[in-house]
């Protein structure tokens, strides 16, 4: 995912960030790390492909 595209910047950042301070403040590190985690497919698809 390219961070200067428009679906980043208005689709998955929002989402991000309400999911980021909705949760519990002792969640918040691990909710950052399974959107890292999840994005990493739609940044690099062969990444995980041999």
């Amino acid at each position: 995912m390219i961070f200067s595209s428009i679906l980043f910047i208005f689709l998955f950042l929002p989402v991000v960030l309400v999911l980021y301070y909705v949760v519990p403040q002792k969640f918040q590190n691990a909710v950052l790390l399974l959107v890292s985690i999840f994005s990493m497919p739609g940044a690099s698809p062969s990444m995980w492909c041999s």
